[in-house]
């Protein structure tokens, strides 16, 4: 029996107890799991059970989700803070193109029934069971195929918590008693934080161990290619992004990006900014502070400086464009149009930061082939 009608919702995300009292109610050892980077959400060994509680899954709201995903408790006589989720699950829906990737990770892509759009994704199982017909394509928000979703009855929806409002798209299935699962990586400020994620992944599969050992992995090769301050013989200066709508949002200083560039040994002229988030500048702004730069990365959606050129002619004017250091990060981009800088380089860092140091460094990574980005010409 599933769950979640949107009545429910509203009381889970109004009540804002800790999960360690709601654990007590159970009369059961508890065990809280070691979280090393991210900030969205904790993790708790309750018997063979666990919980996973959300720390502000939705930016415009400061409450905490908290769900129980059960192997051998009934759900049905959990305490009303606890949203139920029977483990392991074998039937979900994905919204965001993103979690595919720790599911390919964990070896449980199988248990995707639907996604969204394949327009949307990159990863190539996905799209071969789409061809095969083993994935449905129910679209998003508004415009879900309800009848299909409820023909599919899956165990668990899974999307990315943007806004809480965006939890109103979804009220056809709420209502209908299905799980909506907030997955709120995209709000971490550390590139780990984000791919330590896939340990919430491993306790909704069932393979939690196997999730640990993965990002311990992922942490430590991470960690062993961080550029140190001994190394930084000379820091490129690098710009990022490009206008859109005249418009240029450039990473804040404590941002995604920004550790990224900092961890690639870049000197990005933004650095000192505390934003977490993006900074609103334009053209001729970002020109004087850094139209010297050496380097340019994620322009936009070009793959050739022609292209970038024809957007808008001054771009000629930048350093980077002039000297041919120019790179995108769209070197895997599929024939349906999904990038997989967003889905593999959420959950492997290391190889964004790989690919960003041969950018800045290329005579210390000489024999590193390119992942995610290319040059342009």
């Amino acid at each position: 029996m599933k769950y979640f009608t949107t009545i429910f919702l509203i009381l889970i995300i109004c009540s804002c107890g800790k999960v360690q009292k709601d654990v007590r109610k159970l009369n059961r050892e508890k065990e809280e799991v070691e979280i090393s980077y991210a900030t969205g959400f904790g993790l708790i060994k309750s018997g063979d059970d666990m919980i996973i509680e959300l720390y502000s899954p939705f930016q415009d709201q400061a409450d905490t989700l908290t769900f129980f995903v059960s192997r051998s408790t009934d759900i049905n006589n959990l305490p009303d803070e606890f949203i139920p989720i029977p483990a392991p699950l074998t039937k979900i829906i994905l919204m965001a193109s993103t979690h595919s990737a720790y599911l390919d990770e964990l070896d449980k892509i199988d248990i995707v029934k639907a996604i969204s759009s394949r327009n949307y994704f990159y990863n190539l199982n996905i799209q071969e069971k789409i061809e095969n017909e083993e994935i449905k394509e129910v679209g998003y928000s508004q415009n879900i195929n309800f009848e299909e979703v409820l023909m599919i009855d899956p165990q668990l929806v899974v999307i990315s918590g943007m806004s809480s409002a965006d939890l109103g798209k979804f009220s056809s299935l709420t209502e209908s008693g299905i799980t909506i699962f907030p997955s709120a990586e995209w709000q971490e400020e550390h590139p780990l934080g984000r791919a330590e994620w896939i340990k919430v992944f491993g306790v909704l599969t069932g393979q939690f161990e196997k999730s640990v050992s993965i990002f311990s992995e992922i942490e430590r090769n991470y960690k062993s290619l961080i550029i140190s301050d001994s190394e930084k013989t000379h820091q490129p200066k690098v710009i990022v992004n490009a206008p859109f709508k005249d418009v240029w949002w450039l990473p804040g200083g404590n941002s995604y990006m920004s550790h990224l560039l900092d961890n690639a040994g870049a000197n990005y002229p933004w650095q000192q900014n505390e934003s977490t988030g993006g900074i609103q500048s334009d053209l001729e702004a970002v020109f004087f502070e850094a139209g010297d730069a050496d380097v340019w990365i994620n322009p936009g959606t070009s793959r050739s400086v022609e292209a970038l050129k024809g957007t808008d002619g001054r771009y000629e004017e930048f350093k980077a464009v002039k000297t041919g250091k120019v790179y995108n990060n769209t070197l895997r981009t599929g024939d349906w149009g999904g990038n997989d800088y967003f889905e593999n380089g959420v959950v492997h860092p290391e190889w964004i930061l790989a690919d960003l140091i041969k950018i800045f460094y290329p005579d210390q990574s000489k024999d590193h082939n390119f992942y995610f980005y290319e040059k342009l010409e």
